[in-house]
């Protein structure tokens, strides 16, 4: 023992000594086990973390959305209809004029908007400021499309711009959406539906994107009764996966008749236009 002094098994080559010194100098990042034990530590943590919330993560998408709309709304404007066109734009300009009440079912929603429009938007004549909304609400339902299928393609954005951008350049969606009409109004509110839908199949915990689909299922009945079917699909489809998970609670089922109920409350409008005994009301 004392001749082995403090090396009790012996004293170190000199090989072996500078190698020990770098690594007390510089030591290891560990074995293979205890990187392995690390790595899933780190991703067992990751995964548990929201990356939705981040603003990063969603300045893209937001970026893409904008840009895709003010593309089409640029294609629309530029064939914009100068005055009133065929159809049932005459109609709509002189309602929104006297303030009266267009041909049943009333369309209420897309009078609210061309009054609105109409008052707060002062440059052209009226009938060319409609012609404007009708670009705007088009072009917004194709970007909405384009979200809608990004999503559904889980960030596939050349599938979303290709089919999208099919869609906003079909000759008839680009016939209705250049002059006053219902038709772009209800293109929009059907792929707004459609995009809450997708918005609802990623995270069918959340109530937000069910209660606003069953919004719009009510506020799209208010532009074109024909919507009833986007409604009835949307709404069967969404109450079966309710019923299947059991997450139909009927607090749920409340909240969402409350919703589609609200989106109905632009009726209420007409009544209140036809007292007033307007120049032009349909079926006065």
């Amino acid at each position: 023992r004392k001749s082995r002094g403090v090396f009790p098994y012996g004293p170190p080559s000199r090989v072996a000594m500078p190698v020990r010194l770098e690594q007390e100098r510089n030591p290891p990042h560990g074995t293979v086990r205890e990187n392995v034990r690390q790595s899933s530590q780190y991703f067992r943590i990751s995964s548990h973390i929201d990356h939705s919330r981040f603003p990063a993560s969603t300045r893209t998408p937001n970026l893409s959305f904008a840009g895709f709309f003010l593309a089409v709304l640029s294609m629309y404007t530029l064939t914009l209809h100068p005055t009133i066109a065929g159809g049932d734009s005459p109609e709509f300009a002189t309602v929104t004029c006297s303030v009266g009440v267009p041909h049943p079912p009333g369309y209420p929603l897309l009078l609210i908007l061309a009054q609105m429009v109409s008052y707060a938007f002062p440059y052209g004549s009226v009938a060319w400021r409609m012609n404007l909304l009708n670009a705007v609400v088009a072009a917004t339902a194709a970007a909405f499309l384009h979200a809608a299928i990004e999503k559904m393609t889980h960030g596939c954005r050349s599938v979303a711009v290709l089919t999208a951008g099919m869609f906003a350049a079909s000759p008839l969606v680009w016939q209705y959406s250049t002059h006053a009409e219902v038709f772009a109004l209800n293109n929009c509110l059907t792929a707004m539906l459609f995009h809450q839908l997708a918005v609802w199949e990623k995270d069918k915990v959340s109530w937000r994107a069910a209660c606003i689909g069953a919004f719009l299922c009510g506020l799209g009945l208010c532009n074109q009764h024909t919507f009833v079917v986007n409604s009835v699909v949307v709404a069967v489809y969404v109450t079966v996966r309710l019923i299947g998970s059991g997450r139909l609670t009927p607090k749920l089922f409340l909240l969402l008749s409350a919703s589609f109920l609200l989106g109905l409350l632009p009726y209420a409008y007409l009544p209140f236009v036809s007292a007033r005994r307007s120049a032009f009301s349909w079926g006065d």
